[in-house]
């Protein structure tokens, strides 16, 4: 069934090639771009940024996202993390 979906997949993407076009920032306006310069500036953070990162911490969604990749009580990804653990040990 997933090797028919990827054939589907497939199929969809060379039926769209000739009716969408695809361009990136750096086909198209590649002369008028400076180049990106990041700097990682360590501060402290003010009072009401330290309020509202620990807001974000405590909501219920950061959790699930937190642990979106762990093991699932109900067993549905227990195999997946099975496998996984073994790839981890080698």
């Amino acid at each position: 069934m997933i090797s028919l979906g990827d054939q589907r997949q497939r199929e969809l993407t060379e039926r769209l090639k000739s009716v969408y076009l695809r361009r990136t920032k750096e086909e198209v306006l590649n002369d008028s771009l400076k180049s990106k310069d990041e700097r990682v500036v360590l501060c402290e953070l003010s009072e009401v940024q330290k309020k509202i990162y620990e807001r974000i911490l405590s909501l219920s969604d950061y959790n699930f996202l937190r642990h979106a990749k762990s093991p699932c009580d109900c067993g549905v990804n227990q195999d997946f993390f099975r496998g996984y653990k073994l790839l981890r040990t080698r």
